[in-house]
């Protein structure tokens, strides 16, 4: 199958999302929590050749902070409603901490494509570490080291020439406000 074909043809004919989000405090406890609900009318051709199929997304996320330590989570699920496509999925968790000038931070986010005519999607990983320093009024140094893990299926590989892929990521600098 041509990727290229298949991103051409794709069309989403109307799309609509409602939300609700909460972002306050409970005593010394801050909240911070989010739900939503999207639905498409995706009018391409699907594997199994239907069009105009509604496809559901559902996300929800929490935050909670407490003496300087925030813990954060997030999960999304996209609903393909068909059995030759596997649902997909993402999710993420966190948790930072801020002292003063300092503040560091570690997270881990991970997406599960899901199937597409009979091969499972890649499955992508990627772990993330950062830390900040306010130098003074509107003046902040920071830096981000991340490592980035995407791993395909055999299957993909051989059908496809898909390759297992790794990067490590620095991002470093100064934000200026």
């Amino acid at each position: 199958m041509n990727s290229t074909v298949v991103a051409q043809e794709r069309n989403f004919n109307r799309s609509y999302t409602v939300s609700a989000a909460y972002d306050g405090k409970v005593g010394p406890v801050t909240l911070g929590a989010d739900v939503t609900y999207g639905n498409s009318l995706f009018t391409g051709p699907l594997p199994n050749g239907e069009r105009n199929k509604a496809i559901n997304e559902y996300a929800a996320g929490l935050n909670v902070g407490f003496s300087g330590f925030t813990f954060g989570a997030g999960y999304k699920l996209r609903d393909y409603g068909i059995k030759e496509m596997k649902d997909s999925q993402a999710f993420d968790v966190g948790v930072g901490y801020e002292n003063g000038p300092y503040a560091v931070s570690a997270s881990w986010f991970a997406s599960r494509a899901g199937k597409n005519i009979g091969y499972k999607m890649p499955k992508l990983d990627i772990y993330q570490v950062s830390g900040s320093y306010k130098l003074g009024a509107g003046v902040n140094a920071f830096a981000t080291f991340g490592y980035i893990d995407l791993n395909v299926e055999s299957r993909l590989k051989e059908a496809f020439g898909f390759a297992d892929q790794d990067a490590w990521t620095v991002v470093t600098g100064l934000a200026l406000t």
